[in-house]
C-alpha cells in the first residue's frame, strides 16, 4: 500500500474516529442520567485512562509500523492463536460500530431536514418492521469512495473534521458566553448524584475515546510511521480531550442537568438559551461528525481484514491490493456488504447492545505486549534489543520469557479480573468493609508487577517513544480496561462468543494450515529432511 499519510493526516483520522456520537449523544446522556454538572470530571478521568492505552500503542507503533494495530503487536508477542482472536474481534467491532454510526447518521439527518427518512423503508417493507434500506446505500457509497485511494479518503476526512472542530468550537464559545455559574449551585449542586458517580460516568465516557487505534491501523500507509504515529496519537487524544472537557463544562453552565435533551444535547442547549440559528449549525456539525466517524470505521475495517489475510489466517484473497488505487478493494467492498447487512436488519438499540468487548480486549493485549517485550532478553548473538519489526525471530522471542515471569503476569491478570468483578458486583451492593477489601485487592494486584520491576532487566534501548514506569503504567491500563469489560451488558458476551465461534471455525479449517507461520515451519522441516 502507498505510504502517503502525513502526521496531520493521521491526527485528523484519529480525531474523526473519536469525535462523533460522543459529543452529540453520549455527553448529554452522562450529564443527565449519571453525573450531573460534574460530567467534565468523568471525561477528564476517561481521557487519562485513554491516554495510558494510547501511550502503549505509541511505543509499539515505533517498534512495528505495520497495518493491523493490536493484531500485529499480539501476533509478535503472544502468538498466533491469541492474535487471531484479537484481530477477528476487531473486525466485529468495526462492523458493528459502522452499522450503528450509520443508523445514527440517518436519524440526525432526518432531524436536520425535518423529514423521517425511515418512512422510505416503511413504505417498502411495512411500518411494523425495523428494516433500513437507506443505511446500506450510504455504507456502500462510502466504501466505493474509500476504495479509490487512501489520499482521497484522507482529504475528505480532513475537510469534514475541520468543519466539525469549527462547529464544536462555536458551541464552546457561545456556551461560555451564555454561561450561568449559579446553575452549579442549584438543583443538587455540582455533584447531584454524589461524587461516587464520577468513575461510573468515566466508564461510560471512555467509549467516546475508543477509535484512536484507527490511525495506528494506517501505519503501513504513513510516510514516516515511526515518528508520525506517536505524535498523531498524542495530538489526537489531547485535542479531543480538551474539546470534550470544555464542551462538558459549557453544557453544564447553560442548561440544568435535568433539562438536558439526551438525544441531541448540544443543539437543544443552544435552543434553550435562545440561539436558534446555532441550533441548526450544531445539527449540521453532528452530521459532519457522524459521517467522519463512519468513514474512519470503514477505512479501518478492511485494514484489519487485510492484516489477517496477509498472514493466511483468513482467506488470502482479501489481502490483494489493487494496483491502481493501492487499497484492499475486495476487503473494503466485502466488509461493506457485511456492515450493510447489520445496518439493514438491526435498529440502533439492538446494535448498541452488540457493543462487543473486542476493542477493550485489544487494548489489554497491547498493554500486556509492552510489558512482555520490555522483558525479552537481549539477543546473545547480535547484542541487539527488540526494537523493530525487521528482526526475523520475534515470535520465537515472544515466547522466551522466563517461567517465573509468566506466572507473575498471569497472577496479575487474574487479580485484575477478581478486583474488577468485586468492585462491580459486590462493592455496589454491600459497602460493609468493602473499601478495605478493594484497597487490599489493589495492593495485591500490583505485587507481581513490583517483582518484575525489581528483579528483571528491561529491554528499551533505541526507542524514540516509550512508555514510562513499565510495568506499572501498562498494568494500570490493563486493569482499567478489564474493569470496563466487567461493566458491559451480558448480551455483549453472548454475541461476542457467537462471532468468535464462527471465526475459530475458519481458523481451524483454513487459517491454521495456511498461516504464514505454519507454512514457514513446514518449509524449514522439509529443508531439514532433504539435507
Amino acid at each position: 500500500m502507498r505510504r502517503c499519510l502525513t502526521t496531520l493526516d493521521l491526527t485528523l483520522i484519529g480525531m474523526a474516529s473519536m469525535i462523533g456520537s460522543g459529543f452529540y449523544i453520549l455527553l448529554g446522556v452522562i450529564a443527565k442520567e449519571t453525573t450531573g454538572p460534574a460530567v467534565s470530571l468523568s471525561f477528564l478521568m476517561a481521557a487519562c485512562a485513554s491516554g495510558l492505552s494510547a501511550w502503549c500503542y505509541a511505543e509499539f507503533a515505533v517498534r512495528i509500523p505495520k497495518a493491523g494495530s493490536a493484531y500485529v503487536y499480539s501476533y509478535i508477542t503472544v502468538g498466533e492463536l491469541l492474535a487471531f482472536t484479537i484481530g477477528w474481534s476487531m473486525i466485529l467491532e468495526h462492523i458493528i460500530g459502522a452499522a450503528a454510526i450509520c443508523r445514527g447518521l440517518v436519524g440526525y439527518f432526518s432531524i436536520l431536514i425535518n423529514f423521517p427518512i425511515d418512512t422510505i423503508s416503511h413504505i417498502i417493507f411495512g411500518s411494523h418492521t425495523n428494516y433500513d434500506i437507506v443505511s446500506p446505500l450510504i455504507i456502500m457509497f462510502l466504501c466505493v469512495v474509500i476504495s479509490f485511494g487512501v489520499k482521497g479518503f484522507s482529504n475528505a476526512n480532513s475537510l469534514l473534521t475541520y468543519l466539525n472542530v469549527f462547529v464544536i468550537s462555536v458551541f464552546i464559545i457561545l456556551a461560555f458566553y451564555k454561561a450561568d455559574i449559579s446553575i452549579w449551585s442549584h438543583n443538587g449542586g455540582f455533584f447531584p448524584y454524589g461524587m461516587g458517580t464520577i468513575p461510573k460516568g468515566a466508564a461510560q465516557a471512555y467509549y467516546a475515546y475508543v477509535g484512536y487505534d484507527t490511525l495506528v491501523i494506517a501505519s503501513e500507509e504513513a510516510a514516516t510511521p515511526s515518528k508520525s504515529i506517536p505524535i498523531a496519537l498524542f495530538l489526537s487524544v489531547l485535542i479531543v480531550s480538551v474539546l470534550y472537557c470544555l464542551s462538558a463544562v459549557g453544557l453544564s453552565l447553560i442548561v440544568p442537568y435535568k433539562l438536558i435533551d439526551s438525544t441531541a444535547a448540544l443543539s437543544s442547549a443552544m435552543g434553550y438559551v435562545g440561539l436558534q440559528w446555532a441550533k441548526y449549525v450544531i445539527s449540521i456539525g453532528a452530521v459532519f461528525a457522524i459521517t467522519c466517524a463512519l468513514m474512519a470505521m470503514l477505512f479501518a475495517m478492511p485494514r484489519c481484514i487485510y492484516a489477517l489475510a496477509s498472514d493466511g489466517l483468513i482467506f488470502r484473497v482479501f489481502s490483494n491490493v489493487n494496483s491502481y488505487t493501492q487499497t484492499p478493494v475486495l476487503a473494503t467492498l466485502c466488509g461493506g456488504v457485511a456492515i450493510s447487512v447489520f445496518a439493514f436488519l438491526l435498529n440502533l438499540t439492538e446494535l448498541a447492545e452488540m457493543m462487543s468487548i473486542g476493542t477493550l480486549v485489544a487494548y489489554i493485549f497491547v498493554s500486556l505486549s509492552v510489558i512482555i517485550v520490555r522483558y525479552l532478553p537481549i539477543d546473545p548473538i547480535t547484542g541487539k534489543s527488540f526494537s523493530s519489526c525487521e528482526d526475523t525471530n520475534l515470535i520465537e522471542k515472544g515466547n522466551s520469557l522466563q517461567n517465573i515471569q509468566k506466572v507473575f503476569l498471569w497472577t496479575f491478570l487474574l487479580l485484575c479480573i477478581l478486583t474488577s468483578t468485586y468492585i462491580n458486583f459486590v462493592f455496589s451492593i454491600d459497602h460493609t468493609l468493602s473499601v478495605i477489601v478493594v484497597v487490599l485487592l489493589l495492593a495485591a494486584m500490583f505485587i507481581p508487577l513490583l517483582y518484575l520491576y525489581n528483579t528483571s532487566q528491561q529491554n528499551d534501548a533505541g526507542l524514540i517513544c516509550k512508555v514510562p514506569l513499565v510495568p506499572f503504567f501498562p498494568g494500570l491500563s490493563i486493569f482499567l480496561n478489564i474493569y470496563l469489560i466487567t461493566t458491559l451488558n451480558p448480551l455483549s458476551f453472548i454475541r461476542f462468543l457467537g462471532w468468535m465461534v464462527m471465526g475459530f471455525i475458519i481458523y481451524i479449517f483454513y487459517g491454521y494450515s495456511n498461516s504464514s507461520l505454519n507454512l514457514k515451519n513446514s518449509a524449514e522441516k522439509c529443508k531439514e529432511m532433504s539435507q
